[in-house]
Formats: C-alpha cells, sequence, structure tokens
C-alpha cells in the first residue's frame, strides 16, 4: 500500500508540475502576444498622427483653394476669388431670359379702289 500511496503521491505531484509548466508556457505566450500587440499597436499610433498632419495639411489647402482658385487660360495664368467664378459659372448656365421680341409691323396700308391693278376701271378707257 505505501508503494501504491507513493506512485498516487508522485502522480499528482507530476500533474501539478505539469499544470504548473503548462500556466508557465501560456504565461509566456500571452506575454510574447501581448508585447506584439503592444509593438502592433504603437505603429498604429505613428501611422495615425502621419495621416492626421497629412489631414492637417490638406484641410489648409482645401480653405487657401476655396479663397482663391489659380488657373491657366491661353498661357496667362489668372488668380481669382471662388466667389467670382461661381458668379461667372451660374450666369453662364443659367443666362438671364431674353426680352421679349419687338411687335411685328403693322400691316401696310389697304391701297385705294382707284389704284387696284386688278379691278378693271371702264371710266378710264
Amino acid at each position: 500500500m505505501d508503494l501504491e500511496r507513493d506512485l498516487r503521491t508522485e502522480a499528482e505531484g507530476f500533474a501539478r508540475a505539469v499544470q504548473q509548466a503548462e500556466d508557465r508556457l501560456r504565461s509566456c505566450e500571452a506575454q510574447r502576444e501581448l508585447t506584439a500587440l503592444r509593438r502592433t499597436l504603437e505603429l498604429v499610433e505613428e501611422e495615425k498622427r502621419e495621416y492626421s498632419e497629412k489631414c492637417s495639411k490638406a484641410e489648409v489647402e482645401v480653405k487657401d483653394l476655396r479663397s482663391t482658385v489659380s488657373f491657366s487660360f491661353l498661357g496667362a495664368a489668372a488668380v481669382c476669388p471662388v466667389e467670382e467664378l461661381q458668379k461667372k459659372l451660374q450666369a453662364a448656365t443659367n443666362p438671364h431670359p431674353a426680352p421679349p421680341p419687338p411687335p411685328p409691323p403693322p400691316p401696310p396700308p389697304a391701297p385705294a379702289p382707284t389704284s387696284n391693278p386688278l379691278r378693271f376701271d371702264h371710266h378710264q378707257l
């Protein structure tokens, strides 16, 4: 019985040792995973800062472009306020209605009855 009890005690001790080793292994794996996740987080945060800077610069450029637009027409460069360009565009796309046409000219006066060439006058013969 002592042998059986010794074997059981040894098996329980071995099981505890295996459990502790597995716990340490999981802890190491978790630690490695945590380290990798922290590195990834740092990279993502750096990327976020870079994109945030790019976004801020783009917003400033958009603001500048909205206040003035540079363009080249037939080799001549010009700078126009956006409002002026918008007015020109609106005028080109929505022209003012044309004035109504003038009234037609009055009909010519009716010819005098004696001067009608289609009428035969017996007295003139």
